[in-house]
Protein backbone atom coordinates (compact mmCIF):
# COMPACT_ATOMS: atom_id res chain seq x y z
CA UNK A 1 0.00 0.00 0.00
CA UNK A 2 1.43 3.46 -0.86
CA UNK A 3 2.40 5.71 2.04
CA UNK A 4 1.35 9.34 2.20
CA UNK A 5 3.14 11.59 4.70
CA UNK A 6 0.70 13.87 6.48
CA UNK A 7 3.17 15.93 8.50
CA UNK A 8 6.84 16.86 8.73
CA UNK A 9 8.90 16.81 11.93
CA UNK A 10 11.07 19.83 12.59
CA UNK A 11 13.86 20.05 15.13
CA UNK A 12 13.26 22.27 18.15
CA UNK A 13 16.73 23.61 18.95
CA UNK A 14 15.47 25.21 22.18
CA UNK A 15 15.45 21.80 23.90
CA UNK A 16 18.83 20.56 22.67
CA UNK A 17 20.80 21.37 25.87
CA UNK A 18 20.42 18.19 27.87
CA UNK A 19 23.53 18.63 30.03
CA UNK A 20 22.98 17.67 33.64
CA UNK A 21 19.92 15.55 32.87
CA UNK A 22 19.91 11.90 33.87
CA UNK A 23 16.33 10.74 33.25
CA UNK A 24 14.40 11.08 29.99
CA UNK A 25 10.81 10.30 29.06
CA UNK A 26 10.50 10.01 25.28
CA UNK A 27 7.16 10.55 23.55
CA UNK A 28 8.75 10.44 20.11
CA UNK A 29 11.27 8.01 18.68
CA UNK A 30 12.46 10.57 16.14
CA UNK A 31 13.04 13.09 18.96
CA UNK A 32 15.14 10.49 20.75
CA UNK A 33 17.19 9.74 17.65
CA UNK A 34 17.75 13.45 17.02
CA UNK A 35 18.78 14.06 20.63
CA UNK A 36 21.09 11.04 20.52
CA UNK A 37 22.79 12.35 17.37
CA UNK A 38 23.52 15.65 19.15
CA UNK A 39 24.24 14.17 22.60
CA UNK A 40 25.69 10.65 22.27
CA UNK A 41 26.35 10.55 26.03
CA UNK A 42 22.61 10.20 26.73
CA UNK A 43 22.85 6.58 25.61
CA UNK A 44 24.18 5.80 29.11
CA UNK A 45 21.37 7.63 30.94
CA UNK A 46 18.02 6.24 32.13
CA UNK A 47 15.25 6.30 29.54
CA UNK A 48 11.48 5.94 29.86
CA UNK A 49 8.71 5.78 27.26
CA UNK A 50 5.29 4.38 26.49
CA UNK A 51 4.71 0.82 25.21
CA UNK A 52 4.42 1.66 21.48
CA UNK A 53 6.63 2.72 18.56
CA UNK A 54 8.93 4.88 20.67
CA UNK A 55 9.72 1.81 22.77
CA UNK A 56 10.67 -0.13 19.65
CA UNK A 57 12.86 2.73 18.37
CA UNK A 58 14.73 3.03 21.66
CA UNK A 59 15.36 -0.72 21.70
CA UNK A 60 16.51 -0.61 18.07
CA UNK A 61 19.13 1.93 19.24
CA UNK A 62 20.37 -0.34 22.01
CA UNK A 63 18.38 1.29 24.84
CA UNK A 64 16.33 -0.80 27.26
CA UNK A 65 13.78 1.78 28.43
CA UNK A 66 11.53 1.58 31.46
CA UNK A 67 7.98 1.44 30.09
CA UNK A 68 5.04 3.38 31.53
CA UNK A 69 1.49 3.59 30.24
CA UNK A 70 1.85 7.35 29.72
CA UNK A 71 3.82 10.42 30.71
CA UNK A 72 1.46 11.26 33.58
CA UNK A 73 2.10 7.93 35.27
CA UNK A 74 5.84 8.51 34.85
CA UNK A 75 5.61 12.07 36.26
CA UNK A 76 3.72 10.86 39.33
CA UNK A 77 6.28 8.18 40.08
CA UNK A 78 9.30 10.40 39.33
CA UNK A 79 8.01 13.24 41.50
CA UNK A 80 8.15 10.83 44.40
CA UNK A 81 11.76 9.84 43.72
CA UNK A 82 13.82 12.09 41.38
CA UNK A 83 13.41 15.89 41.03
CA UNK A 84 15.95 16.17 38.14
CA UNK A 85 13.98 14.32 35.46
CA UNK A 86 13.13 15.78 32.05
CA UNK A 87 10.34 14.82 29.63
CA UNK A 88 11.21 15.21 25.95
CA UNK A 89 9.50 14.84 22.62
CA UNK A 90 5.93 15.60 21.73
Amino acid sequence: MPVLATYTLLSNSENSDLQGKRYFFWKSGSSFEHALSLNPWIRDMTHFCGPGNTHRILERNGIKPHVFLDQEQWRREMSLSEPGAVATGS
